[in-house]
């Protein structure tokens, strides 16, 4: 190594050229200081001054040494661009190339950059460029190092707390930070500047001024050695002397931090976040905010530091956004309880609350006699569990139901929660057979369906009718629920040949009041060789018009509308994962999601929207990971029955 630096210094004594700004083409390497005297002489006295920590161009016919970073990060990329061009495979000019461009920010041509320098170096030089690319690639997955080239050029903004002048741009840099979210609504924001004159001299722990947003106040904690990490730790906090919080207060807050020079306002380190702030969790933030040598690698190392923080608060839609559920009571949010969760239930739970979300279903249920002398009826459970779940202030156990269905111990089977919807229905009915309320629960959940030869644009001969509890809904190759139905009912040709020149059709005479849609999520993929669940889009609405679906001659005398009140979700694969709902327990009701023992509000973006699925089968044999939660089956309720349905 020695007699490589000592070749190394030889090479540069023996390039001394005199070279001025006058004779460069595009001034680069003349910004450098010093002008007009030998690039030689100038490089080693700026590296005793420790101003340099790359070689200073001895000159042009020797562009392995034509290297700088002490000029800003853009002056050091043209540096680097005229090294290249002189020599292009000079893998310490793609280096330093690399390296401002990571302090500008731009991260995709810094990495360009420095696979190129990786590609290029030495052996015994990888492991410094592979380095930078690890750094490269932990601020990719952070996202934490923001570091712009240039400041606004139209915004010198007053500083918050004193008469120094900011030339952060704090609206745009706020849009950048903290974009708006159109489903929330914002209550208020601001931004706050705290400026500290000495880094070094503070404290383990300091407090930042107090400034106020909503009316509430808020202050900076700092942690500039780290929060027993070795990191700068920083976090938001509410300024509330202790005990003196209003009661149940809470605020919803998206906020950024951002760290960044005085002395170069458009270098800075910025983190983003979300949270909700109550008594109990009075601050939030960034344990690992940034290391230190990313602080001193985009900030100049002075004594000066300013952080900004932008918050934003806005209103809460359902009263648990960004809830940690810590404490969480459903019976006094929504005054309505869960189940409780046994091993992989969560489907039996799912399908439960759905049920029993219909007081018509309730009722039918409550009206079945009972069997005497049967010890475990599952009949007689299932009401007890219906009457705890009007009654009880805390999650309802099942254990007595799954015992009566002969579920005992931990020999719990997962189940298809379709399958298990039909075994329920099924049973359900057996025991409505022969006694005066048989037909009750077919009422409510029995359509028919009939097949016509089409003759001449008229239905003619009727081939078959047939009685359903629910439709299987194909849902590849359909995007929405009209794509789904409009392929039940499309024409198909005659079976056979006497009835050539026909074609058939299938159309519904009746649908239920209770529609149960139930959609295809599982499929052989041919390429796996195993049964995946499709993450296809499916939307579906809030309403369905189910008119042109209808025989013509069926009853008209109300309107073949029906209203979304049930989204049953599974989240997971094909072999794992778990079933949650979200219901409406009555027409005008909002949605509320319904997941083991918890209850809490919802959107209609969160129960619906957000469900419809995004991925593909051919995505999933490429190894994406789609968004795993997906509806699984649908209720929608004919809106003229709504009130007889939802009855109290």
């Amino acid at each position: 190594m020695k007699k490589l630096i000592s070749r190394w210094r030889a090479s540069r004594r023996q390039s001394t050229v005199e070279t001025s700004a006058a004779n460069t083409s595009d001034g680069s390497i003349a910004r450098h200081p010093l002008p007009g005297v030998p690039f030689c002489a100038s490089g080693d006295t700026l590296m005793g001054g420790k101003e340099y920590n790359v070689e200073v161009a001895s000159a042009p016919s020797n562009p392995d040494l034509s290297m700088s970073t002490s000029a800003s990060p853009p002056g050091a990329v043209g540096d680097a661009n005229t090294v290249t061009k002189l020599k292009s495979n000079c893998w310490s000019a793609w280096l330093q190339k690399g390296e401002a461009l990571l302090r500008m920010g731009q991260l995709q041509a810094a990495e360009e950059a420095l696979q190129k320098a990786l590609e290029l170096a030495e052996i015994i030089d990888k492991p410094k460029v592979q380095k930078r690319l690890d750094d490269l690639q932990s601020q990719h997955e952070v996202g934490s190092l923001l570091c712009d080239n240039e400041p606004a050029a139209h915004a010198t903004l007053p500083d918050d707390s004193s008469d120094h002048k900011s030339t952060l741009d704090h609206n745009t840099l706020m849009a950048k930070l903290l974009p708006s979210d159109p489903d929330l609504d914002t209550l208020a924001q601001a931004h706050y500047t705290w400026n500290i004159a000495d880094w070094k001299a503070m404290q383990k722990r300091e407090l930042g001024p107090v400034f106020e947003c909503g009316r509430w106040p808020w202050r900076i904690i700092c942690f500039p050695s780290g929060n027993n990490v070795d990191n700068i730790s920083l976090y938001l906090s509410h300024a509330y002397e202790e005990g003196q919080e209003p009661s149940d207060w809470y605020a919803c807050v998206q906020f950024a931090i951002v760290l960044w020079d005085p002395q170069a306002p458009s270098q800075y380190i910025a983190r983003d976040a979300h949270h909700r702030f109550t008594v109990d969790e009075p601050d939030w933030g960034f344990t690992d905010f940034c290391r230190n040598e990313d602080k001193d690698n985009c900030l100049k190392r002075c004594g000066a530091m300013s952080i900004t923080v932008y918050l934003r608060l806005v209103k809460d839609p359902t009263g648990v956004l960004w809830h940690n559920f810590y404490k969480y009571d459903s019976k006094k949010e929504t005054g309505m309880v869960g189940l409780t969760r046994r091993g992989t239930l969560c489907y039996l739970n799912t399908t439960l609350q759905s049920l029993y979300n219909i007081t018509a279903f309730r009722k039918v249920i409550y009206n079945i006699p009972s069997e005497t002398g049967t010890p475990s009826d599952f009949v007689s459970e299932l009401q007890a569990l219906f009457r705890s779940l009007e009654t009880s202030d805390s999650a309802v156990s099942t254990m007595g139901l799954t015992a009566s269905f002969g579920w005992h111990g931990r020999e719990f089977i997962p189940e298809d929660i379709c399958e298990f919807w039909r075994v329920l229905m099924m049973s359900l009915q057996r025991r409505l057979q022969g006694t005066s309320v048989q037909r009750s629960l077919s009422d409510l959940f029995v359509g028919k369906s009939c097949t016509y030869l089409l003759r001449g644009g008229d239905l003619g001969h009727k081939l078959s009718e047939e009685e359903f509890w629910h439709l299987d809904l194909k849902i590849r190759d359909n995007s929405t629920l009209q794509c789904s139905f409009d392929e039940i009912t499309a024409p198909s040709p005659g079976s056979n040949s006497s009835n050539s020149g026909t074609i058939r059709v299938r159309k519904f005479e009746t649908l239920p009041p209770v529609l149960c849609l139930q959609l295809q999520r599982a499929a052989l993929d041919t390429n796996q060789k195993r049964v995946v669940k499709l993450y296809d889009s499916f939307e579906f609405g809030l309403e369905f018009d189910a008119t042109r679906y209808i025989w013509p001659g069926a009853t008209t005398s109300e309107p073949w509308l029906y209203q979304l009140i049930g989204v049953i979700v599974h989240d997971g694969d094909a072999l794992t994962g778990k079933h949650y709902c979200f219901l409406r327990p009555g027409k005008e009701e909002p949605f509320y999601r319904f997941e083991n023992e918890q209850v809490n509000r919802a959107t209609i973006k969160e129960a619906v929207n957000a469900n419809f699925g995004c991925g593909s089968l051919r995505s999933q044999s490429q190894g994406e990971k789609p968004s795993a939660a997906t509806a699984v089956m649908l209720l929608y309720l004919r809106k003229s029955r709504l009130n007889d349905l939802f009855m109290q």
